[in-house]
């Protein structure tokens, strides 16, 4: 017969496991506690008395469960102990536990108020002014003097006492001048 040896011890976990593990539960203990205290301090601040008609984002005082001082966290006395830390961390799971199967109803979504479609705009009672046509014909300059040169070809202008002329040429003079229109 053959005896085979029994197993040997389990190999450690090694520091780096031990270390991540720590710091996970640190954390997980952080928020849960944080998270409880907040929530408990929040529905000890708010009178339970003549509420009425409970708001979106407020919780119903039927949905939270009612504290006790001593199982309160905030109000244990601090104690160097570390058993009395993780007893008030297990209290505060616990209450979290609790309260997210007590909230889990479906919310009350608030429905869109209907407001009226905008009113058109009035029309205006006074009228614009119409505007003005426009010139087929470009402005005339003004103190033109006959038989000047011009640069402004086919243009129009006005001698000072007014008579009409235009920029051209004729047949036997290929310069622009000004010449009665």
């Amino acid at each position: 017969m053959s005896v085979t040896p029994p197993p040997g011890p389990a190999r450690p976990p090694s520091s780096g496991r031990v270390v991540l593990l720590a710091l996970l539960g640190l954390v997980l203990v952080v928020f849960c506690g944080l998270g409880t205290v907040g929530l408990v301090a929040a529905a000890n601040d708010k009178p339970h008395a003549k509420n009425t008609a409970p708001s979106d984002n407020q919780a119903s005082p039927a949905l939270i469960p009612p504290t006790t001082p001593s199982s309160s966290p905030a109000t244990t006395p601090a104690t160097p102990e570390p058993t009395t830390t993780v007893q008030s961390t297990t209290t505060a799971q616990r209450t979290t536990t609790a309260q997210r199967t007590t909230t889990t109803q479906p919310k009350k979504t608030a429905q869109p108020k209907k407001t009226a479609p905008p009113k058109p705009k009035p029309k205006p009672t006074t009228q614009r002014p119409k505007p003005k046509p426009a010139r087929t014909t470009p402005p005339a300059q003004a103190g033109v003097h006959p038989g000047a040169f011009c640069a402004d070809h086919d243009g129009y202008g006005r001698t000072k006492t007014g008579k009409l002329m235009r920029c051209t040429t004729t047949a036997s003079d290929s310069r622009y001048r000004w010449r009665a229109a």
